[in-house]
């Protein structure tokens, strides 16, 4: 590995050397950090009649690790994914031999791990089709099942036999089989959406399956399902719920609910838990019988982890977050360091926006949507007084990925996002960006996501994308560019850009006047004075990173893509890549003082121009 690191530093150096001519690259810092906590069972340890914890991390750039725990010392073994390139197993599942199985995401692998002979194997994939294995269980057959993405399907794996099966799609159009679990009568249930909430049962012995959720319960959703405390088997879409019997669902009263079995307790009652804190990770073991509370610190450091965004704060200081979960970082530029101020959450931070003494953020899966964090104030998220503040609201939807925020004409912010699981449709948020008052605006497009945003005048641009969120189905031919009043709260104008381009990004106004994008593989140009499409031409790319765009000192618009760095002549309406780094980009974006900032996996880079 050393050996790997230095041959790359040879290159890089080398490729940064030729470059000189237009710029030059360096390394700002990487981050390391605790990936985001998946999984945990209690489960056989090596010696007999033993018990260890078990938890599985994920890391988005790098890998995923499975920790096994003694609940009495805190000592900690690490195994690693076995597999290049998967980064996550979101479910354990214990077998009749006391070994623990998972499922991996993205090529969908089912690994065993040997409790006696501590070693991590994988035993395979049981399709070609799918990518996430997101659940598995056994059945009473004692066969391994698993719940798989994109297409739905339930896989078996036999460990006495090593035999794989794909048992095939369990719905017709749906995407996400998101959970499973075996019954003692001979039943395999599986939650089914996203854009339409079922439950599968699957009858072992004759291979037969039916979804049998009432109509009126299949919404935009994912159903979940779970064994309870009391040994049967529920399902669950938001807050209704069904005892789970065969081919029946039969829904429980309202405001009676059955809480999970835990796979987190020992054979003697004592319960563990596991947290994480700036970087340290402690196992927690409550007794309940006296609630009393011992803390074992765990000697794991987790491993480098995937970033996400970055931006400058109105400090002036470089600030980003990581993937799964979200760290917030700053960098240390001069020394070419990051370092973690705190915890948002699982998700990521999808849009940063300086606005005035605060540094905002929009989130996939954060505490809440949107936060608004005071550099100077020490880090300790919470509502109405924390820092960052945390701004809930109703209607917010944590599965929503905010990918546009900007400062708007009236002194609001606006953000626009990739709808929720299961829709198509995101509204245009207007905040004020102190509190926690937050309006919507639902009508502006038809079955699309706002994803890109720019002020022109008094005015609001968007950008569309016909792709909602995860598991839909687009509806619309093509993506729209639409002009918005704030203060009448209309549309007043929309346009396809580009014919037949589904999604639009990269929205900018210009010292000219025009407002400039990217649709597809196409750069445009849009004279609202005329409302007028007056350029379009082919990149001389294929990929753009999202909403990373600013205007240079030299007049020119520069931005990313993976494959390097752009500026657009606004004299000219041309488009050129200016310069290929060593590695590909794939987050942004920061442009100050000539200098380009931009994300490769774990590691934010510079580009001086």
């Amino acid at each position: 590995m050393a050996v790997l690191r230095y041959i790359a530093l040879i290159l890089f150096i080398n490729f940064a050397y030729a470059q000189q001519r237009t710029g030059t690259f360096e390394t700002v810092g990487a981050y390391r950090g605790i990936g985001r906590q998946l999984a945990t069972i209690v489960a056989p340890g090596k010696a007999p009649g033993s018990e260890r914890f078990y938890a599985s991390y994920s890391y988005g750039a790098g890998s995923f690790d499975v920790l096994s725990i003694d609940p009495d010392t805190g000592n900690t073994e690490v195994f690693h994914s076995p597999i290049t390139g998967e980064i996550a197993a979101w479910s354990f599942a214990v077998g009749p031999k006391g070994n623990v199985f998972l499922g991996t995401a993205p090529t969908g692998h089912l690994l065993e791990l040997d409790t006696k002979q501590r070693q991590l194997i994988d035993r395979g994939r049981p399709t070609n089709a799918e990518t996430y294995i997101w659940d598995v269980t056994f059945g009473s057959d004692n066969r391994l099942y698993g719940a798989t993405f994109p297409r739905c399907k339930l896989v078996r794996y036999d460990p006495g036999t090593g035999r794989m099966e794909d048992l095939g799609r369990l719905d017709p159009t749906e995407e996400y089989a998101r959970s499973l679990v075996g019954s003692s009568d001979g039943f395999i249930y599986i939650g089914i959406g996203s854009s339409k909430a079922n439950i599968a049962a699957y009858n072992i012995r004759t291979g037969e399956h039916r979804e049998i959720l009432p109509t009126d319960a299949q919404v935009p959703a994912l159903a979940q399902v779970y064994r309870g405390q009391d040994g049967n088997i529920y399902g669950a879409v938001g807050a209704r719920q069904f005892l789970l019997n065969g081919w029946t669902a039969t829904e429980l009263k309202q405001g009676h609910t059955v809480a999970p079995a835990t796979t987190s307790t020992l054979r003697d009652g004592r319960i563990l838990a596991l947290s994480e804190n700036m970087g340290s990770l402690v196992l927690t073991v409550t007794d309940p019988k006296t609630h009393e509370k011992v803390n074992r610190k765990i000697s794991y450091q987790g491993q480098e982890m995937q970033l996400m965004r970055i931006s400058f704060g109105p400090d002036g200081l470089l600030y980003g977050s990581t993937a799964v979960p979200i760290d917030l970082v700053k960098a240390d530029i001069r020394n070419h360091r990051l370092a973690e101020i705190g915890g948002l959450g699982n998700g990521e931070v999808y849009s940063f926006l300086s606005h005035d003494k605060r540094l905002l953020m929009a989130a996939y899966a954060g505490l809440t949507t949107l936060m608004s964090y005071a550099p100077e104030a020490s880090f300790l998220p919470a509502a109405k007084a924390g820092n960052p503040l945390l701004v809930p609201f109703n209607g917010d939807n944590s599965s929503w990925r905010p990918m546009a925020m900007i400062n708007g004409p009236d002194g609001n912010v606006y953000i626009g996002s990739v709808a929720g699981y299961g829709l198509l449709k995101a509204p245009l948020l207007e905040w004020n960006g102190v509190d926690g008052l937050v309006q919507q605006f639902n009508d502006i497009v038809e079955s699309q996501s706002i994803v890109s945003l720019a002020v022109w005048h008094n005015f609001i641009l968007g950008g569309t994308s016909i792709t909602g969120g995860e598991g839909s189905h687009a509806t619309q031919k093509e993506a729209l560019l639409f002009l918005w009043d704030p203060k009448t709260r209309t549309k007043v104008f929309d346009v396809a850009p580009v014919p037949g381009a589904q999604n639009i990004t990269d929205l900018i106004t210009a010292p000219n006047d025009q407002v400039y994008g990217i649709a597809a593989d196409t750069l445009f140009v849009f004279d609202p004075n005329n409302r007028k499409i007056i350029s379009r031409q082919k990149l001389p790319f294929s990929k753009p990173i999202y909403n990373s765009v600013a205007l240079g000192n030299d007049g020119r618009i520069w931005g990313l893509a993976e494959e390097g760095i752009f500026a657009v002549d606004t004299k000219h309406n041309s488009v050129e890549l200016v310069a290929k780094p060593p590695v590909k980009i794939n987050g942004g974006f920061a442009l100050r003082d000539g200098e380009v900032y931009f994300i490769s996996g774990t590691t934010i880079y510079r580009y001086k121009m």
